[in-house]
C-alpha cells in the first residue's frame, strides 16, 4: 500500500471567529492511499486540544513516520494497520477511529 500526502491551503469564504481568534484560511493535508490501483482518500486538518496543538507540521511529520511502516500491507490488514498506527502515536486529527 502507498501512501501519498500533499499539503493544501483552505481559503475561507467568510474568516472563522472562535475564542482562541479569527482564521481566513486553513493549511490541510490530503493523504492518498493506493494499493492495486484503488485509492482511499482522507484528509487532516490542524487544530488544538487543550495545550496541544496539532499542526499542520506536526500532523505532516507524524504521517511522513508512518507512511514507510505502511507499505507492506494491504488494506485488508486493518487490525495490523491499527496496532501501527496505535505505536507510533499518530495525531489525532491524522487517524481514523475504527469502525
Amino acid at each position: 500500500m502507498r501512501v501519498h500526502i500533499q499539503t493544501f491551503t483552505v481559503r475561507k469564504r467568510f474568516a472563522l471567529t472562535i475564542s482562541r481568534g479569527t482564521t481566513a484560511q486553513t493549511t490541510n493535508l490530503w493523504v492518498k492511499l493506493e494499493h492495486e490501483g484503488i485509492e482511499g482518500w482522507g484528509e487532516a486538518s490542524p487544530f488544538s486540544i487543550g495545550s496541544s496543538p496539532q499542526t499542520t507540521e506536526t500532523l505532516l511529520a507524524a504521517l511522513l513516520e508512518v507512511a514507510p511502516l505502511l507499505e507492506k500491507f494491504t488494506p485488508c490488514d486493518r487490525q495490523q494497520i491499527e496496532q501501527v498506527l496505535t505505536s507510533v502515536k499518530l495525531p489525532s486529527a491524522a487517524a481514523r477511529e475504527s469502525t
